[in-house]
């Protein structure tokens, strides 16, 4: 036998939606859908201190380990190729060779070695450990793509480390 609400009380349909018992001609019960969807309440912001240890890494520490990351990366294009050389091989040997960087040494160690002299590192939004291969991964093909790095939110963090659920925090 159905159940059913008495007039006058809120129920959520299956489709979401907040309804009203209200009674009808004296048919019994029936659910009207209000104009207004039940929408479950949005996780809040983590915060963060605004500075020293455990702060969002501002942009001129993530362009410091941005830049010493492609210095390292050119030094291996070069051994690669044998000496500098101006040519499209050279240009993609420095650019896959910084990708390389960031998966190997986000994965294994949470920051690259720019990050570390920077003072650093890639976390986890949630739980602040280290992130995972796979959203190591996502978050360096965004950050391959360039613009989402540029394009920074008011918390501090940029797009590719929203989108792969990771933050950049000062270790110092």
């Amino acid at each position: 036998m159905p159940q059913y609400a008495r007039p006058g009380r809120d129920l959520i349909s299956a489709a979401g939606y907040r309804c009203r018992v209200s009674q009808q001609g004296g048919n019994g019960p029936s659910a009207q859908a209000e104009d207004y969807a039940a929408e479950p309440p949005e996780p809040p912001e983590p915060s963060y201190p605004d500075s020293g240890p455990g702060a969002v890494a501002n942009f001129g520490l993530r362009l410091l380990a941005f830049l010493i990351d492609g210095v390292l990366a050119d030094v291996i294009a070069i051994v690669i190729n044998g000496g500098y050389h101006t040519s499209d091989k050279q240009n993609l040997s420095g650019y896959l060779a910084f990708l390389l960087i960031e998966i190997v040494f986000v994965t294994l160690a949470g920051q690259t070695p720019g990050m570390r002299v920077a003072g650093i590192a890639v976390v986890k939004e949630a739980d602040k450990s280290r992130p995972f291969l796979g959203w190591v991964l996502l978050r360096t093909f965004l950050l391959a793509l360039v613009a989402p790095a540029l394009v920074i939110d008011t918390s501090g963090r940029a797009m590719h480390d929203r989108a792969a659920g990771t933050v950049m925090l000062r270790t110092r």
